[in-house]
């Protein structure tokens, strides 16, 4: 009878997989809202209606979190996005499939953390600003754009990998720059594309995109944390 149980639980098991798989298949241009803090809204007729845990969303749709607000997203199985505080992104295209995924994001403003699984050469995830893209096929990388981060005049854009690379170009410089693992770049759009910098604190922002391992709310100051990491560089060159 024990061992007919554990046969009968592998069987379900096996099955509740299949049947997931099936359904996310179905809904191919369809995204999985997996977690909700604070205020997280999507764009419907023109009006903002509140997102919550459970909830479907499709191509093309506008999602904005609140002050002091998360959400997580999943987009494919093993493809995540984390939107950080004051932040709006447009799932501009969402498809996933047995053999590659293909996703295109356009952050509007805030921050965004990406979790991608590599899965196949023809799978692509880009993400795009007023200023720049940025194309990954495997990674866990991070875009902000609209922040003054370096210094207080002009709101910049904010690229850096916590695993893998990302290939960043913009309309005005046509060069791709390769950021890798532990790398970063911070800009004006008008400017170039600088060549990427090791940035050492990046790993104290919270990568985390799963509640049931901790929490999962990035409230880091990416002013506070470069200028002072900048001012510890310069310390340190200084001595």
């Amino acid at each position: 009878m024990v061992t007919f149980k554990k046969i009968s639980a592998a069987v379900c098991s096996l099955l509740l997989l299949t049947f997931t798989v099936y359904l996310w298949a179905a809904d191919s241009n369809l995204a999985k809202i997996t977690f909700v803090l604070g205020k997280v809204e999507v764009k419907i007729s023109g009006g903002w209606q509140p997102l919550k845990p459970g909830a479907s969303v499709g191509q093309g749709s506008t999602l904005r979190t609140g002050k002091k607000s998360t959400v997580i997203v999943q987009l494919s199985p093993g493809t995540t996005l984390k939107l950080r505080e004051n932040s709006e992104i447009i799932l501009s295209q969402i498809s996933a499939s047995e053999n590659a995924d293909n996703v295109v994001l356009n952050l509007t403003r805030g921050s965004v953390f990406s979790d991608v699984l590599k899965r196949t050469n023809n799978s692509k995830y880009t993400i795009k600003t007023a200023a720049v893209t940025a194309g990954v096929r495997g990674t866990n990388f991070f875009v902000a754009t609209g922040e003054k981060i370096r210094q207080d005049k002009e709101p910049e854009v904010m690229m850096c990998v916590r695993e893998g690379q990302i290939y960043v170009t913009s309309a005005s410089d046509k060069r791709e720059v390769i950021i890798d693992e532990g790398e970063g770049i911070v800009f004006t759009p008008q400017s170039k594309i600088p060549s990427p910098e090791k940035l050492p604190w990046i790993a104290n922002l919270n990568w985390n995109m799963d509640s049931g391992k901790g929490n999962v709310e990035d409230s880091t100051s990416l002013k506070k944390a470069y200028r002072s990491s900048y001012k510890d560089k310069l310390n340190q060159n200084y001595d």
